[in-house]
């Protein structure tokens, strides 16, 4: 049975991750455990449950990080 047509057209988003083993191997297992037709469900169900919760305007200011640097190394 064919899934039902969406009321909103849809927003593409690609992303292309390079994992190295030794470095990445929490999401190799993620994505191995994973068959490929759910992936993308997978992903959501990852960001939605924490990924995400980091803002970018939380993150200090470029000055804030070399200032903070700056007060380590003296």
């Amino acid at each position: 049975m064919a899934r039902p047509r969406a009321e909103t057209q849809a927003i593409i988003v690609q992303v292309k991750l390079s994992l190295h083993p030794g470095e990445d191997d929490d999401l190799l297992s993620f994505f191995e455990q994973v068959p490929a037709r759910w992936r993308v469900a997978a992903v959501k169900r990852a960001l939605r449950s924490g990924g995400m919760a980091v803002r970018l305007d939380d993150l200090p200011s470029d000055d804030e990080v070399e200032d903070a640097l700056d007060g380590l190394i003296g």
